[in-house]
């Protein structure tokens, strides 16, 4: 069956959050739910998203209710490993010099100025994803100790690499924000999203695709 034969799927019922959604589980083939009624339907032609009319009067084909990845059964996490591991030992090195150096009178300068930073790392690394979580339903949250931002696949707009004096991550643009995801991790979230969703603008060269 041709692509412009296949029609909607059936109304997923109220509950169902406003998104795009893939028809027939072909996420080249999108069509766009308001909370009421699909409204819109595109297509990805391999350099951009083409609209296709939804149709009047088109009757229900027999797939079943759009979920995003609806072989995603479990929600599937990608870990930042060097927030994870990396930020307590850097931390506990830092506490331990301070501990160390505040029982002498003399290191007491050295000793506070260990503690301050220990406070600081802690505040920045508390709020630094150590997870994103892709659900079934296509949401896309990215955790951190202290904050958590959510979001959709297809509300992904762009990925790209921030580099730093001690390394970089991933970095992804969405709803006029960004969260980011260390190297290995981010890498995996990345090659994921495109693969939902290849209208997201990304580092072709960095990710080798």
């Amino acid at each position: 069956m041709a692509d412009e034969d296949v029609g909607l799927p059936a109304a997923p019922g109220t509950g169902t959050a406003p998104d795009w959604y893939p028809v027939g589980g072909n996420t080249n083939d999108q069509a766009y739910w308001d909370g009421e009624k699909w409204t819109a339907r595109r297509r990805w032609s391999g350099a951009g998203w083409t609209d296709v009319s939804v149709g009047t009067g088109q009757q229900p084909t027999s797939f079943a209710a759009p979920t995003y990845h609806s072989a995603a059964v479990m929600a599937q996490r990608f870990y930042a490993i060097t927030t994870i591991v990396g930020a307590p030992i850097f931390m506990f090195v830092f506490a331990v010099i301070a501990v160390a150096a505040l029982s002498s009178h003399s290191g007491r300068p050295v000793g506070i100025g260990a503690a301050v930073l220990t406070l600081l790392f802690g505040v920045v690394f508390s709020r630094m994803p150590y997870v994103a979580i892709v659900g079934a339903d296509g949401s896309l949250t990215f955790k951190a100790l202290l904050r958590a931002k959510v979001t959709t696949i297809s509300r992904v707009s762009r990925i790209w690499w921030s580099q730093g004096a001690r390394g970089g991550s991933w970095m992804f643009d969405f709803d006029g924000t960004s969260s980011q995801l260390g190297a290995l991790g981010g890498s995996a979230l990345a090659r994921y999203l495109i693969a939902q969703n290849p209208g997201i603008d990304y580092p072709r060269g960095r990710l080798g695709l």
